[in-house]
């Protein structure tokens, strides 16, 4: 999104993919071997150099109609996501309007082989990465490529719309790609709350400081994502609730295209105004979830200082009677006139 509502000429929608590999994978348990943040560590550094080499415009390594990946999380042992963009621009044209969509969803994924959600970066087997699908699923592909939902946007889209609304309103005919991002929103949102609830799991709790130490680590790496996801989703509303000032943007003219205009604007403000609610509520969970963490962490290095302190006091017990008679021995062991023949010492 530009920095001034004035001048969106250009919008950029994010869009989430999300995916996982299968928990039967060795690396299912690779969150409880606390090897999960150097996975992380790994697989960060890759979808900037897959971007590096996108603009560089390395055609033996992107030929025309690559995806390009912005960024790539890992959010547990099984579940990660990726997020792209879907870019927009809107300008008058005559009597009516022009628009261009640039999609950062092309070719099958699987065909780049340094992504990071590649199996040999997940450290894990082809098979089990899975993409999950988003609002549309295209029939009769094989579910083992790596395509996503947003690649096939454009078909029958706008097929719930009116067409002559949609040719006169500019952010009518956007409508689709407002409630496919949503959709994508919706199910990050709900991947994140499971993330959540995961680290809330009592057995985690029971468990000793080091993995309470990798899960506080790990709410604070999603709580990171969550938070941009939360920018842009404010954004998006704010963008939604001051369409109809943007100048540029042809409106519909006629009162019932402007009546359908206003009421697919005021859906969209509606499940963008939940998914913002939802996502700032979430945030405050992740806070109070981490503050449990720490205060249980806290209370077991508490519980430990207590138990180290009652060593010592039976160790200084110990020692104020085995002190007091090796002082005693070594006295009387000590080879001095006083103490050999019939020299008398009184104690």
């Amino acid at each position: 999104m530009p920095s001034l509502p004035s001048v969106y000429s250009i919008i950029q929608f994010p869009a989430v993919t999300l995916a996982s590999r299968s928990s039967s994978s060795h690396t299912a348990q690779i969150y409880h071997r606390g090897k999960l943040s150097k996975l992380r560590e790994e697989t960060a550094r890759l979808p900037g150099y897959h971007l590096d080499k996108f603009i560089q415009g390395r055609e033996s390594h992107f030929p025309q109609g690559s995806s390009i990946v912005r960024n790539f999380s890992i959010h547990d042992c099984r579940h990660f996501s990726l997020e792209q963009e879907i870019s927009v621009y809107i300008a008058p044209h005559g009597k009516g309007w022009v628009g261009i969509v640039w999609l950062d969803t092309g070719r099958d994924l699987g065909q780049d082989e340094a992504g990071p959600w590649q199996a040999k970066a997940l450290q894990c087997e082809s098979w089990e990465v899975q993409f999950q699908p988003t609002v549309q699923r295209r029939p009769g592909k094989e579910p083992n490529r790596l395509l996503q939902s947003a690649a096939f946007l454009h078909i029958n889209y706008g097929q719930h719309l009116d067409h002559e609304t949609m040719a006169a309103d500019s952010f009518y005919a956007l409508t689709d790609v407002f409630r496919f991002i949503a959709f994508s929103e919706a199910q990050f949102l709900n991947l994140v709350q499971s993330a959540l609830d995961q680290e809330l799991d009592i057995r985690l709790l029971s468990q000793q400081s080091l993995q309470k130490t990798a899960g506080l680590w790990n709410l604070v790496y999603n709580k990171q994502v969550l938070d941009r996801h939360v920018r842009r989703l404010e954004e998006i509303l704010s963008f939604i609730e001051h369409h109809h000032k943007i100048v540029d943007w042809p409106k519909a003219v006629t009162s019932i295209s402007r009546e359908k205009s206003e009421k697919a604007a005021r859906k969209l403000q509606m499940d963008y105004s939940d998914l913002v609610k939802r996502s700032c509520t979430l945030r405050t969970d992740f806070d109070n979830v981490m503050d449990i963490l720490q205060n249980n962490a806290m209370i077991d290095e508490s519980q430990k200082a207590i138990s180290q302190a009652e060593g010592v006091a039976k160790l200084t017990r110990l020692a104020f009677f085995f002190v007091t008679l090796s002082l005693t021995a070594s006295i009387f062991g000590m080879n001095t006139r006083q103490l050999t023949g019939d020299a008398r010492l009184s104690i």
